[in-house]
């Protein structure tokens, strides 16, 4: 288990710098000191706070990536059923994020309000095209090509929980940790990280586009963030989650469909069928002995983060509605008076 737990380190390192980023950044807002950084540099270093621990990792472990990494070229045909694989996956994606939401507070339309500045190309590289790369290169290369050594099935899960677990927020990790699966599977049946990379992309740019589109119908994106906001109330969200959610029924099925075709046509078919084999003997994987302390400490230190920033929200929002309550009262006061 010795790659495990190498894949382990790397993940609690990430953590931590990232818990320290965010803890730096509320000191100096707590003291009052005054960091201007743009949306866009904020895109950036996230990217960045993922990418350099890991290549630190890589240069002290003298891993090269290229020889861990399956990136086997694939073809028109396999991209076309990928993009297709993706859509289908898309009201499943949206079913699962309605129902986060009905718990847990949605921190994706406020990103979206800060970026109505971009042109499209700049959004469409900042949110699709260097996250596709760099989170696939990181969570469904390097770590999910290490924790499969030891287990294809855990490597897929396991993968799928840390890579939700870094959204840092149960909102996105709802979904991420789905999709994470997804794409860990999608490796499998294709053989070459290209095919997430592209299903990564078209995720992340079918929101941009969507955003865009937003922006022309509404003269302004803001405003469309601001009304979906008020529209996002439990009765709203309970509806959406059960109009995608037998929406999801059919796009799945049709997904699963479409996934045993890319294996078949890859030609992994039978690698597939021995991924879905529990080993027995010697070779039978054991996830008692798969799992470190490193990663418990990691899954703690996210969970725990998690949580205060729903608590810290919860507070906010009570006050902001607080506040709203008495610039109404003291409106009606003043029109009466």
């Amino acid at each position: 288990m010795r790659n495990t737990l190498k894949a382990d380190l790397l993940f609690f390192i990430m953590v931590l710098i990232h818990l320290g980023a965010v803890t730096f950044f509320t000191v100096l807002s707590i003291r009052k000191i005054s960091v201007e950084y743009s949306t866009n540099q904020s895109l950036l270093l996230s990217q960045l706070l993922i990418l350099i621990p890991v290549g630190i990792y890589l240069l002290i472990t003298k891993t090269n990536p290229f020889k861990l990494i399956r990136f086997k070229k694939i073809d028109v045909a396999t991209i076309f059923m990928v993009i297709l694989l993706t859509f289908l996956i898309m009201p499943l994606i949206t079913f699962i994020n309605s129902v986060s939401m009905l718990f847990s507070n949605n921190n994706v339309l406020t990103l979206t309000n800060e970026l109505t500045g971009n042109s499209f190309l700049l959004n469409l590289l900042l949110m699709a095209v260097i996250p596709a790369i760099s989170e696939e290169f990181v969570f469904r290369g390097i770590l999910f090509h290490t924790y499969r050594k030891s287990s294809v099935l855990y490597g897929v899960v396991i993968s799928g929980i840390v890579f939700g677990l870094m959204h840092l927020n149960f909102n996105q990790f709802s979904y991420a940790f789905v999709l994470g699966i997804v794409f860990a599977l999608l490796i499998e049946a294709t053989g070459s990280i290209y095919s997430t990379m592209i299903a990564h992309f078209f995720i992340n740019g079918n929101s941009v586009v969507i955003m865009a589109l937003s922006n022309k119908v509404w003269g302004g994106l803001e405003q469309s963030s601001q009304q979906l906001q008020s529209q996002l109330t439990p009765k709203y969200l309970i509806m959406i989650a059960g109009v995608y959610g037998i929406i999801a029924v059919g796009t799945t099925a049709l997904a699963i469909g479409v996934y045993i075709w890319i294996g078949k046509h890859c030609k992994r078919e039978n690698h597939l069928r021995a991924v879905f084999m529990i080993r027995k003997g010697e070779d039978k994987f054991i996830l008692r002995k798969a799992i470190s302390i490193p990663l418990i400490v990691s899954i703690v230190l996210c969970l725990s983060y998690m949580v205060l920033s729903e608590v810290v929200q919860a507070n906010y929002n009570e006050n902001v509605e607080i506040e709203q309550d008495v610039e109404d009262i003291e409106n009606t006061l003043s029109i009466e008076l």
